[in-house]
């Protein structure tokens, strides 16, 4: 997802927002394991994020 995020130009500063947000996409279509699997890397890169 990472190489993903590179290509279309997300700023590696803000990958953390963007697991997050793929958490949330996740979450809503009932993909719950790939959902957490988002928030766990958003809170890997972000461990202070609220």
């Amino acid at each position: 997802m990472i190489a993903y995020a590179q290509g279309i130009g997300i700023n590696s500063k803000k990958y953390w927002a963007y697991y997050h947000t793929l958490g949330g996409i996740f979450r809503e279509n009932n993909l719950y394991g790939e959902a957490i699997e988002a928030y766990y890397q958003a809170i890997k890169i972000k461990p202070d994020f609220p």
